[in-house]
């Protein structure tokens, strides 16, 4: 039997029943209202509560809570980054720009040092590489409630939240083998360890009943 994280995860992928889709991200929120979920979800420091809600042989689904702006804390390097993984997400509530950045020996942001990431959601080691670039905004993506984007393996890029309150999005990711995360920082950072802070079910509980409450 399919659960319900499963069809939201086959949803968003098929771009399809977008109303079905919002309906059973709305009944996953309630559900963590309880607090009884040991998720382990984490503070982001890109400004959201990262939630795990299913893991598979080919990816995972996440839930990203962005609350009162989302604004970034404790970054290190830059918004500026790309994973190693293909990404899908699906817009619940609020909206949001994906700026699309490439690297650019006369680009207008910068220089950058590259960093490479290894680790995983809860601590990362950002190595600094020898490899300095410059930068610009490629593509301007904007995105609302309702709809699904997505951004490739391998693509520089920063999400901001637009929305004039919180913004709730669904990801799946799914591993691109031989792909390294990256992200570009000041040339004068050197290569150090971000810890990511525990969210206890409390805060994530806090969080889903605020978005609700806007939700109506």
């Amino acid at each position: 039997m399919t659960t319900a994280t499963e069809q939201i995860r086959d949803l968003i992928l098929k771009h399809q029943d977008i109303d079905q889709l919002g309906t059973l991200t709305t009944s996953f929120l309630h559900a963590l209202t309880t607090a009884q979920h040991g998720l382990g979800a984490i503070y982001h420091p890109l400004g959201f509560i990262y939630v795990p809600m299913l893991k598979d042989d080919s990816g995972m689904l996440r839930l990203h809570l962005w609350l009162d702006g989302g604004t970034p804390e404790d970054i290190t390097t830059s918004p500026y980054h790309m994973h190693t993984w293909n990404l899908t997400s699906y817009v619940h509530c609020g909206s949001l720009e994906n700026q699309m950045i490439k690297t650019d020996a006369d680009g207008p942001l910068g220089p950058y040092r590259v960093f490479e990431i290894v680790g995983d959601r809860q601590r990362g080691e950002l190595r600094a590489t020898s490899e300095e670039v410059r930068a610009r905004i490629d593509s301007v993506e904007k995105v609302t409630a309702g709809h699904v984007y997505h951004i490739p393996a391998g693509q520089y890029h920063t999400t901001i939240n637009t929305s004039q309150g919180d913004l709730v999005t669904v990801a799946y990711v799914q591993k691109v083998p031989g792909t390294m995360e990256r992200n570009l920082g000041p040339l004068d950072t050197p290569t150090h360890v971000v810890e990511r802070q525990p969210c206890p079910p409390e805060d994530v509980a806090h969080a889903a009943r605020t978005v609700l409450a806007r939700l109506g």
